[in-house]
């Protein structure tokens, strides 16, 4: 399925969705800003990344989706990569992974 079918099904009804005085909200997994945009979607992008705290709350854990993979296995297209050796170098891991690669360009502000 194509990603803009997807976002015009799940744009305006998900159970990640949140609607509070006038404004979208959304807490799907991989959405970096909680905005209900397709820029910022999780689900309807074949590109995400996500970042959440580790485990034993020390450093994070970096969730991104790989493509190469069949869509029939879905647990598969899963990419984890854990991050703890502090902010500087967690930041330059990070930098290096995914930002120098050019995995979502349009992400960087």
């Amino acid at each position: 399925m194509s990603a803009d079918l997807i976002w015009a099904i799940v744009r305006d009804n998900n159970s990640f969705l949140v609607k509070r005085n006038g404004a979208q909200f959304t807490f799907e997994p991989n959405n970096l800003t909680n905005l209900n945009s397709f820029k910022y979607s999780g689900l309807a992008n074949k590109k995400t990344i996500g970042i959440s705290s580790a485990p034993d709350n020390r450093g994070v854990v970096v969730t991104s989706k790989k493509n190469n993979v069949a869509s029939f296995r879905p647990t598969k297209t899963v990419h984890k990569v854990a991050l703890s050796k502090g902010v500087r170098k967690s930041a330059k891991s990070f930098t290096n992974l995914y930002t120098r690669a050019g995995y979502r360009p349009d992400l960087r502000k």
